[in-house]
């Protein structure tokens, strides 16, 4: 275990090389050794070069996220702002008034694919009474707009990309694919996780009847 004097050696070895790679890997490994005006001078110090790396994304998104709680049913769904496949930016607000589904995929996981012509057929049937907005924790733009696009043409709903991982922390997913019911007063009304066929659809006609 490491002594104070050799976090301290750590953190100046950190601070001397921020604006490299490695410095930022050792960052994501050392957070425990700062605090969090530390960390927020920290991360202000790494060059905007170094802002798309795997570490730098993954430190930020973890020292953001550290004090979040798992969501339940009867909490506030946390707001957010990400980048659509249609162009420009979408909020979970910018539907509010309206039931929202939100399915958190990535373009790794298989049974995400094998649930999107239920999540189809649910939005075909019942897309004027609830939003339904997928969230893929890719790691690259170009996955999450080209990889498995057979499967993705699919699509017709409201697609996102969470390029840093933020949301699915901030909803505290830890299984793919996650799916969020928010209601028209953005309640979480319904949480569940994994693929089973046909669910999707059952959901939405417990809320508004069959179609």
């Amino acid at each position: 275990e490491f002594t104070s004097s050799d976090k301290e050696r750590q953190k100046e070895i950190i601070s001397e090389n921020l604006d490299k790679a490695v410095g930022v890997k050792l960052l994501a490994s050392s957070v425990s050794y700062y605090s969090d005006e530390e960390m927020e001078q920290m991360l202000a110090e790494i060059p905007e070069s170094l802002h798309s790396t795997e570490s730098y994304t993954k430190t930020k998104t973890d020292f953001l996220t550290k004090d979040v709680k798992k969501p339940k049913v009867g909490d506030q769904a946390a707001d957010f702002e990400l980048e659509s496949r249609t162009g420009g930016l979408v909020s979970l607000s910018d539907f509010e008034g309206k039931y929202r589904l939100l399915d958190f995929s990535n373009s790794g996981c298989g049974p995400c694919f094998i649930a999107l012509p239920d999540i189809k057929e649910a939005y075909e049937k019942y897309g004027s009474e609830i939003e339904i907005v997928s969230i893929w924790d890719d790691k690259s733009k170009d996955v999450w707009l080209n990889s498995s696009k057979k499967h993705k043409e699919q699509i017709i709903w409201t697609d996102l990309w969470d390029a840093e991982g933020f949301v699915s922390s901030l909803y505290q997913i830890k299984i793919l694919p996650s799916y969020i019911l928010v209601n028209p007063d953005g309640e979480i009304e319904k949480i569940w996780n994994s693929y089973r066929k046909g669910k999707i659809v059952r959901e939405m006609e417990s809320l508004f009847g069959k179609k």
